[in-house]
């Protein structure tokens, strides 16, 4: 809900129980890429990559950081693991695509704020037993 710390704080609490868990790890690197900390984003992807258990979704969010830093070449070679050279090619000059919008971020950003603000959910309860 736009709160990336707070998200990442859980994810890094969830790894103390699994570690190495390629879902936690995979969410934790999407978090990372949304706070636009794109090297760690692709170091702890990379790291679910390698896990026992890791799958197409986290091979895929791997490509989308490597492409978000302009490395086109590096997230078709890891989309090729699970798809045709020419499927591989087409979401690749798709993410070639977004990132060459200029101020791509800036629109995400925009959109994001334009969105209405979910309640957190402890407020939401104290509010809720308060009526």
């Amino acid at each position: 809900m736009g709160d990336h710390g707070l998200a990442q704080s859980y994810y890094e609490t969830a790894l103390k129980s699994l570690p190495a868990s390629p879902p936690f790890l995979s969410n934790l690197g999407l978090s990372y890429a949304l706070s636009k900390r794109l090297p760690e984003a692709e170091k702890t992807l990379r790291q679910a990559n390698a896990g026992q258990g890791a799958d197409v979704r986290v091979r895929q969010n791997l490509a989308l950081v490597l492409g978000l830093q302009g490395r086109f070449n590096e997230a078709e070679e890891v989309l090729r693991r699970d798809l045709s050279q020419p499927e591989a090619a087409a979401n690749v000059s798709a993410l070639r695509g977004l990132v060459s919008q200029p101020n791509s971020w800036k629109a995400i950003k925009r959109a994001d704020e334009k969105q209405p603000k979910a309640e957190p959910v402890r407020a939401a309860a104290a509010k809720a037993a308060q009526e």
